[in-house]
């Protein structure tokens, strides 16, 4: 790899008017300055259009491209597909990167070894205040099956954070479109390049900003539902691996009742009971769904998913 190699940037947006020119500004402002940003504008209907365009009349090295709304993994696809870099970087256009962010993850990524590496952040709301001082990203190497187990327990790498060899996304076939994992399609993608024997590397240094601007509890039953289907998903030989999946599986199933209790609704409870790795208490459930009514069900999935333990 080239000492100075140029990095693509990925930034898909969608009605971003209020944020998109600082999370830009965040991009001119890095120390490494051989970068291209590729604005894909996933559909807006505001200002996010004269905006990006403003900023590319005036460097050239921001590109703006538009689609009609196809949500952010096509449009994250569609800016991989445009990409020269030989490697690439994520921000969403209500998100944030500190100066050094590109800089430090070029001499990581060259030192690491790994084809993937992704960092720390701070969290703020929709006003830039802060709400949590850390991700809790800990130095590591994620690889083989010790690496797929610990991102089948959580998804560790923020998206905003990530650098990645372009060779390494073409040849997973970048993010999965699919509305089945909508909202979780970067966390699918993490898991697909650890199955696929690619190495991920973290450090734990904080170098970008997460911008939390919408309802926190309604998103986050989305996400977790889906991250319910993705884990189910991961094909594992190894019986061992297996029983450890299913316990992510049931761990993630009870994440997702226990922190959405306030938005969670029947319909989304008989969702995860249809995800059962074992298949007769996914029958149990399934007729205790028929008969009993959602708080009760929710009580009775906190209690099951406390002691399950699946050896398959």
């Amino acid at each position: 790899m080239s000492a100075t190699p140029l990095i693509s940037v990925i930034m898909p947006a969608y009605n971003a008017e209020k944020y998109i020119s600082q999370a830009i500004e965040s991009v001119l402002q890095q120390t490494y300055g051989n970068w291209e940003l590729i604005i894909v504008d996933d559909g807006s209907s505001d200002n996010t259009a004269s905006i990006a365009k403003k900023f590319a009349a005036q460097d050239e090295r921001v590109n703006y491209i538009y689609q009609e709304n196809g949500k952010q993994a096509k449009a994250r696809n569609q800016g991989i597909a445009k990409a020269k870099g030989t490697l690439v970087a994520f921000l969403d256009a209500d998100d944030l990167w500190k100066p050094v962010k590109l800089e430090t993850q070029l001499s990581f990524i060259n030192h690491s070894g790994a084809d993937l590496v992704f960092a720390d952040v701070d969290v703020i709301d929709e006003h830039g205040n802060k709400i949590r001082d850390t991700w809790h990203v800990q130095d590591g190497q994620y690889k083989n099956d010790e690496g797929l187990l610990a991102f089948l327990k959580d998804n560790l790498a923020p998206v905003l954070t990530v650098m990645v060899k372009k060779t390494a996304l073409e040849k997973i076939k970048g993010f999965n479109e699919s509305v089945a994992v909508q909202y979780v399609e970067d966390y699918d993608l993490w898991l697909r390049m650890l199955q696929a024997g690619f190495v991920l590397a973290a450090s734990s240094g904080k170098l970008a900003t997460y911008r939390q601007t919408i309802n926190p509890q309604v998103s986050r039953k989305k996400s977790i539902i889906n991250v319910v289907e993705i884990v189910k998903d991961v094909d594992v030989k190894d019986e061992s691996l297996k029983a450890s999946r299913n316990n992510a599986l049931i761990m993630w199933m009870r994440k997702c009742v226990q922190r959405c209790r306030p938005v969670i609704e029947t319909k989304d409870i008989k969702k995860i009971i249809r995800l059962f790795p074992s298949g007769k208490d996914r029958k149990l459930f399934s007729l205790l769904s028929n008969v009993l009514p959602g708080n009760v069900l929710a009580k009775l999935l906190l209690l099951y998913t406390r002691k399950a333990v699946y050896q398959q």
